[in-house]
């Protein structure tokens, strides 16, 4: 930004505003995470791939991801994508089919 105004001065309500501008930009990308949470959410729901209690509050945290321009939701959506993969890493070695099942006959 100083290299703009060739006497290498930056304003501080610049720096002010461009912090600020940058912070909205980043919490409104909570809008595409919380579309994501609700469906990945609902899909798990349906195919009963989680349980039913970390399905729903998926669904919740999804919704309460669209007021991410605060703080605590982005928590809220870092640790829905902690608890979610941890419940899928623990089904998918229960899952795992062993050799002899795994060969046709």
């Amino acid at each position: 930004m100083s290299d703009d105004t060739y006497h290498h001065t930056v304003f501080p309500g610049l720096i002010h505003a461009a912090g600020d501008a940058s912070y909205v930009l980043h919490a409104t990308g909570g809008a595409g995470a919380s579309a994501m949470i609700i469906a990945a959410s609902l899909a798990a729901l349906r195919a009963a791939v989680v349980p039913k209690w970390a399905g729903w509050l998926g669904v919740a945290a999804g919704i309460l991801a669209l007021a991410s321009i605060f703080f605590f939701p982005q928590a809220a959506i870092a640790l829905w994508i902690l608890i979610v993969s941890g419940l899928l890493f623990a089904r998918g070695a229960r899952d795992v089919p062993t050799q002899a099942e795994a060969v046709p006959r």
